[in-house]
């Protein structure tokens, strides 16, 4: 290869490698979207899918919620921590090989939170335990008034035999000067492109002067009725720089189609040293 010839390679490979950049998702893309893994403890944890959204048949599972509140927890349930954080019911999904459930959690005190945990339960019509998970929030900081999802997945196999899903907040701690992320700023918005899939056009602001780093996206959609019809968490790959804003793009896969969507938007992160 001549002279000229091994400057043109170079030149190619410098322009991919720089226009990887924090592009997540090209929105001309046909290949479906990687989907980051939910964080559950489950004893039998069926294969992920990640088909495409214009081929996926979803519909919400017929499972209804189980009130426990104080005085109508039934006497098969542990009793749930005191904990003033509300976990709302969430919409599950029958998807294929596996019941995906969807909620939100909201965090109504006037501090902070961190280390949010909750036990989601699968019960027949007779409220006997069928299969349960402990669900630690992806979510480091929870701030003040604010709203994060939470996602789990369970074996469709007990869909026929499941008669109500409880969801319970089992752990919540304030955040102290030990605790070391913090949330971000972020705003954005959302389009359904050609192929079915939710573009997000979002920018993060890092309103600290100390550097961010872990730094992980959130964004939820949901439909005109208030359901969670999809979810992800997309982790940038480098840190963020005090006072830094970056734009970000990704794509979610909606798990059923709707018009209009709604588009909540999170983020938050580690203090560098």
């Amino acid at each position: 290869m001549g002279r000229w010839g091994w400057r043109r390679f170079l030149a190619i490979f410098t322009l991919v490698w720089v226009t990887s950049c924090d592009a997540i998702n090209n929105s001309t893309a046909t290949i479906p979207p990687t989907e980051y893994p939910p964080v559950t403890l489950i004893v039998r944890t069926p294969p992920a899918i990640t088909p495409s959204p214009a081929t996926l048949d979803l519909f919400p599972a017929t499972i209804s919620p189980v009130d426990t509140t104080e005085n109508s927890t039934p006497a098969r349930y542990p009793t749930p921590t005191p904990l003033s954080l509300q976990a709302q019911p969430p919409t599950c999904y029958n998807a294929l090989t596996n019941i995906l459930c969807l909620g939100m959690v909201d965090n109504p005190l006037l501090d902070d939170v961190t280390r949010l945990r909750l036990q989601i339960q699968l019960v027949d019509d007779n409220g006997l335990l069928l299969n349960q998970a402990i669900f630690s929030s992806e979510q480091r900081y929870i701030a003040s008034g604010a709203r994060v999802p939470y996602r789990i997945r369970f074996s469709s196999e007990q869909l026929q035999a499941v008669g109500g899903i409880a969801v319970q907040v089992i752990r919540a701690d304030a955040v102290d000067d030990s605790v070391p992320y913090v949330a971000l700023e972020v705003f954005g918005m959302g389009e359904v492109t050609a192929n079915g899939y939710y573009e997000v056009r979002a920018v993060i602001i890092n309103p600290h002067n100390k550097v961010v780093e872990a730094v992980r996206l959130y964004g939820v959609i949901q439909d005109e009725y208030g359901r969670i019809v999809g979810y992800r968490a997309v982790p940038l790959t480098t840190p963020l720089a005090g006072k830094e804003q970056r734009a970000v793009h990704f794509s979610i896969s909606p798990l059923l189609l709707s018009s209009p969507y709604n588009l909540s938007l999170y983020a938050d992160g580690r203090i560098g040293s």
